[in-house]
C-alpha cells in the first residue's frame, strides 16, 4: 500500500496529457497573452506634423466655429504661427487638447471631440 501514493514508485501509474488536452492549453496560453498584451498596450499617438509654432493663445467668450456646432477650443496655423482660441471658462481644461492640435494637425479628423476638455 505505502507505493500506491508514492509516484515515484515503479508501480505509480503515470497519466500523459493527451495531444489535445495539450494543444488547448497552450491555445489558452497564447489567448491569455495577447489579451492581456491588449490591455497593458496604449494607443499609439498621432504622428506629428510640426516640430515647432509659434503659438497666440487667445482666451474668448465665442467660438464662431460651424453653424449648430459649438466648440469649446480652436486652433488655426499658417506659416508656422498658430492661433489658439479657448473659452475662458473652459480655461485651463481645453489647453491640452488645441495645443496637441498645433503639433498633430487634425488629430480626430472625421469627428467632432471635446476629449481633453
Amino acid at each position: 500500500m505505502a507505493g500506491l501514493w508514492n509516484l515515484h514508485s515503479p508501480d505509480a501509474i503515470r497519466v500523459r496529457p493527451s495531444r489535445l488536452a495539450q494543444a488547448f492549453t497552450a491555445a489558452l496560453a497564447v489567448s491569455l497573452g495577447l489579451l492581456l498584451t491588449g490591455c497593458a498596450s496604449e494607443p499609439s499617438a498621432p504622428p506629428i506634423t510640426r516640430d515647432q509654432a509659434l503659438i497666440h493663445v487667445r482666451l474668448v467668450d465665442r467660438i464662431d466655429y460651424k453653424p449648430g456646432t459649438e466648440a469649446y477650443g480652436l486652433s488655426r496655423c499658417a506659416n508656422g504661427v498658430c492661433v489658439v482660441e479657448i473659452l475662458r471658462d473652459r480655461y485651463p481644461y481645453c489647453l491640452d487638447h488645441e495645443i496637441r492640435h498645433v503639433f498633430e494637425g487634425d488629430w480626430h479628423a472625421g469627428h467632432e471631440s471635446t476629449e481633453g476638455c
